[in-house]
């Protein structure tokens, strides 16, 4: 199958099918743009897994309807985690990519681009206990030459229009969060979780160790 045969939109109502009250946080801009990565042969036969000691901790959070999860960890694993937490737990994820691919973009790549259109029918239909943000650690990064003509700068920050806001997280009686992150926590993510903090919402952080995906 080549890229250009692909329905992006049909792509993206997998993706959201179980986003429910959520979905306004799912980004679209990713199935949006893809088409301009130009023409290539798509390889589709991806299978999803873990690594066994990143099984061990998610297994080991706790995963019910007044708890959210947000995953911030290298794009490729997050991918691998969606399908995990959504087949095995019920637990829906929210991707937050707000990124424009693009062939010369520093961030998002044809791997991506091919994981979500394989995992998108790989992903169960559910009635979700909850759900998952999940996000890209590498959104931002530092030695990228942005003077190299060769490169387009779509990197981009977390701000607070793409996490949940304190007074829906109280109305949905949400009163934890579960943190799991690999590496260090970037400055973006951790203004909203202190913010949260402030705000008497428990958060947990598991750190799932420098985890990327082989």
């Amino acid at each position: 199958m080549k890229s250009s045969e692909v329905d992006w939109y049909l792509v993206y109502k997998k993706w959201t099918a179980n986003t429910g009250i959520f979905e306004y946080l799912f980004k679209s801009s990713p199935f949006v743009t893809a088409k301009y990565m130009g023409e290539f042969e798509l390889k589709l036969d991806y299978e999803y897994n873990l690594p066994i000691d990143i099984e061990k901790k998610i297994a080991n959070i706790e995963v019910d309807q007044h708890t959210i999860i947000i995953v911030d960890v290298d794009v490729l694993l997050g991918m691998d985690i969606c399908l995990v937490l959504n087949n095995d737990y019920n637990v829906a994820p929210i991707l937050s990519y707000n990124f424009l691919f693009h062939p010369y973009g520093v961030v998002g790549d044809n791997e991506l681009m091919e994981r979500l259109i394989a995992y998108s029918e790989k992903l169960k239909h559910i009635e979700p206990i909850t759900y998952a943000l999940i996000l890209d650690k590498n959104r931002y990064i530092s030695g990228v030459d942005l003077d190299n003509p060769m490169l387009f700068n779509n990197q981009y920050e977390i701000t607070e229009e793409d996490l949940p806001e304190l007074d829906m997280l109280i109305t949905l009686k949400k009163s934890k969060v579960n943190f799991l992150y690999s590496g260090e926590i970037k400055e973006d993510i951790n203004c909203y979780l202190q913010y949260l903090k402030e705000n008497n919402i428990i958060v947990n952080t598991v750190d799932l160790g420098d985890a990327k995906y082989e």
